[in-house]
């Protein structure tokens, strides 16, 4: 093994700000440093089946999560971001493709290093950052509240509330039980 050590390396400049993306990001960037550090050990045909299965997989997660967040908040470039997944994805496949067919080359190796690595230095650090500071801007004029569940943050854990007691006055107006909200269901089906 090479002491090269991380390729890509993640910084907070990197972080969108919504732990789970993040955290998920960070697992793309470590299987990329995984693939280039087995490449420039001459192990790269004996890894490439590892990223390309995890790549399967990870376009589905990350990707419906990342959409799931944009429509959510109403995000104005969902559709062109989409369209962008979309591509990538189309890349993956084409990627495993010849990796099924066994036409594990040299060549292969390369176009998946080039893919990942691209995506990670060009699409979170552009296209995901525009998300982040769109999502940090929406937060900030809409408070942060329970809205921060959506982003992320796990709420404190609050003593349970005594029971609510009957009001001794029926005409006293009592406000109604919050109802679950979009962002909190969203963050429930998330984590």
């Amino acid at each position: 093994m090479s002491n090269v050590g991380s390729w890509i390396e993640w910084t907070p400049d990197l972080s969108i700000g919504v732990e789970k993306i993040d955290e998920q990001h960070k697992e793309l960037i470590k299987r990329f440093n995984n693939l280039a550090e087995a490449v420039f050990d001459g192990r790269g045909k004996e890894e490439i089946g590892d990223i390309l299965h995890f790549l399967a997989d990870y376009t589905v997660t990350h990707f419906r999560d990342e959409e799931t967040l944009q429509e959510l908040f109403g995000y104005p470039g969902f559709q062109r971001h989409k369209m962008i997944h979309d591509q990538f994805v189309s890349e993956v496949q084409t990627l495993i493709t010849k990796f099924e067919a066994g036409e594990l080359d040299t060549e292969l190796v390369v176009k998946t290093v080039d893919a990942v690595g691209a995506w990670v230095l060009n699409h979170i650090k552009k296209e995901d950052m525009e998300i982040g500071n769109y999502l940090k801007t929406k937060r900030s004029a809409e408070g942060q509240g329970a809205q921060g569940e959506a982003f992320g943050e796990r709420p404190a854990r609050q003593p349970a509330a005594a029971p609510p007691r009957p009001a001794a006055d029926s005409a006293q107006k009592t406000e109604p039980p919050r109802k679950k909200g979009l962002i909190r269901r969203f963050f429930e089906w998330l984590y």
